[in-house]
């Protein structure tokens, strides 16, 4: 498994702000750029509706997280959305986190030595 797998995550705060970007992906357009914008207004029309029913089940407790996965570009992407409460239970926003895990898939045996 490499470091150097593409990845990011997104902090989304209550108020469906990004808040926080790191990591980097050469197949989506997300960037350090999107920081300061709402979640919504940066995914594909199409996807809004999806997109809107998974913060509102993390958001109204019905869910801690959603995840899907699926191969764009030759690639095999595994994303999480995960919930963020504080020790009372409120929301504080979302975590979106995307991973690039082709090489996992090919991953055959076992590996329990450094």
């Amino acid at each position: 498994m490499s470091s150097s797998r593409p990845s990011w995550t997104f902090f989304v705060d209550k108020d469906d702000v990004i808040r926080y970007f790191g990591g980097s992906c050469g197949f989506y357009p997300h960037s350090k750029n999107d920081l300061g914008m709402n979640l919504f207004s940066i995914h594909m029309p199409k996807s809004v509706s999806k997109v809107k029913a998974i913060v509102d089940d993390l958001r109204s407790g019905r869910k801690d997280k959603h995840a899907f996965w699926f191969e764009v570009r030759g690639r095999f992407v595994y994303i999480q959305y995960l919930a963020v409460r504080n020790k009372a239970g409120e929301y504080l926003g979302v975590l979106e986190v995307l991973q690039d895990i082709t090489d996992l898939r090919a991953l055959q045996g076992k590996k329990k030595e450094l």
